[in-house]
């Protein structure tokens, strides 16, 4: 159930178990994805946006000399960074396969290899998805996604096989995570989003990391900052890896604000 505009004072009493666990924690590791999380999901991924107010609390929690804070998501790097447009925040796209700091952009340098492999992937998916009404391939160079949220569900399994034997072929070996109605398929490299959040935590000084996301891809995140930091899962919580929940992206705002205001 989506909060009401003026409900941001309540989240402590909504969320207790959240809240005792961070109040007054001292400095903080705060990552977060960015899809469900950050921004609803929509229909058309183009359109997605981070609610303004949410954009609000990232920029102050950014500026707190206690807090780093990280954006994690699959979308390309560079489109992560400007749907965001925030200074002082670690950016890490494509599932932490490319990262930014500043103006510095480090690439993992397996993943930079399969380029190629994944380029004639696309234009092969691609080919498959235009017979498939609703089936979108999206190439972030690193990595691929196939959309098919818009895809009539008795065509569904259409898109599953195109993926699978699209994917038998090729060469290096690819890994393939079934998402929310999307098909994300990335290099298999010893590498994802916990190993991102692992890397970027331990590099900053707080003692305790949170990671909040909604998707299959996140629950690496959950498992690498437990038991000593918290992993909270957007959405229903069951079968996940995630200790507490907050019900939507409109919560993770209030959550947002809960930090920024009274919890630091």
């Amino acid at each position: 159930m989506t909060p009401p505009e003026d409900s941001h004072d309540g989240f402590s009493t909504r969320n207790p178990t959240l809240a005792e666990r961070l109040e007054d924690e001292g400095e903080l590791f705060v990552g977060l994805d960015f899809d469900g999380t950050l921004a609803p999901i929509v229909t058309d991924p183009e359109s997605a946006s981070i609610r303004p107010e949410s954009q609000r609390w990232l920029r102050e929690l950014a500026a707190h000399p206690d807090v780093a804070l990280a954006v994690i998501s699959g979308r390309a790097l560079d489109d992560l960074v400007e749907r965001v447009d925030l200074d002082r925040i670690i950016f890490a796209g494509n599932h932490g396969l490319e990262l930014r700091y500043g103006d510095r952009t480090v690439v993992h340098p397996d993943a930079a290899t399969a380029q190629d492999a994944m380029a004639a992937l696309a234009e092969r998916l691609r080919r498959g998805a235009a017979e498939i009404p609703g089936t979108r391939v999206e190439d972030k160079s690193l990595t691929l996604t196939v959309h098919y949220r818009e895809t009539p569900s008795d065509r569904e399994a259409e898109v599953e096989t195109l993926v699978e034997d699209a994917l038998a072929d090729v060469e290096p070996d690819l890994e393939l995570v079934a998402g929310k109605q999307v098909y994300e398929i990335r290099p298999a490299v010893d590498w994802d989003k916990g190993a991102a959040v692992a890397a970027l935590s331990d590099a900053s000084p707080a003692a305790t990391a949170v990671y909040v996301g909604d998707d299959t891809t996140d629950e690496d995140a959950f498992r690498t900052v437990q038991p000593d930091g918290v992993g909270v899962k957007v959405g229903p919580e069951e079968d996940t890896a995630a200790t507490v929940s907050l019900a939507d992206p409109a919560e993770v705002e209030a959550f947002l604000a809960w930090l920024a205001r009274d919890a630091l």
